[in-house]
């Protein structure tokens, strides 16, 4: 019995659809609303539920990374495995619809720096007066950034710049 996924093909459809089931899930994440259903219906306390987004923390590797549509998933993952405070408050209506709008501005203000020069783009700070997880003083989390996609990209944007 071969166990190669080449040699079994039912094998091999098996773990594609395991992996994009799990990709699917993934990028849920970058969804306020559906972060608010799964505290809602207390998923986050669920320590099988837990385990499973350390598993998926795998595609924040390189290799798996390329996959990824919708990058803030990657914040919202970090920010549900490893703040109890997130956890507990994205359970509500007015922070819900703070962190969704929260990421509206930042998709707002990130095509506005991709359609001006970097001399013109005003550089923007976090309010650090503020505490908890929503402006990173306690976490380091907060404000969202992208994940690094490809170790290259800023020398590619600025030599695009020149």
């Amino acid at each position: 019995a071969a166990s190669s996924p080449a040699a079994d093909p039912r094998r091999a459809a098996r773990q594609e659809i395991r992996f994009r089931c799990e990709l699917e899930f993934l990028q849920c994440l970058a969804s306020p609303l559906y972060l608010h259903f799964l505290a809602q219906h207390n998923y986050l306390e669920d320590p099988k539920f837990m385990r499973f987004l350390d598993y998926l923390c795998y595609f924040k590797e390189q290799e798996y990374r390329v996959f990824v549509e919708y990058p803030d998933c990657f914040l919202y993952l970090d920010l549900l495995r490893e703040s109890p405070k997130f956890r507990n408050d994205i359970r509500h209506v007015p922070c819900r619809d703070w962190v969704h709008q929260e990421q509206f501005e930042r998709w707002k203000r990130g095509r506005a720096r991709a359609a001006d020069t970097p001399d013109l783009v005003p550089e923007i700070k976090p309010d650090v007066e503020r505490e908890g997880w929503t402006h990173g003083v306690r976490d380091g989390l907060w404000p969202p950034r992208a994940p690094d996609l490809s170790r290259n990209d800023d020398d590619a944007e600025e030599s695009a710049a020149a």
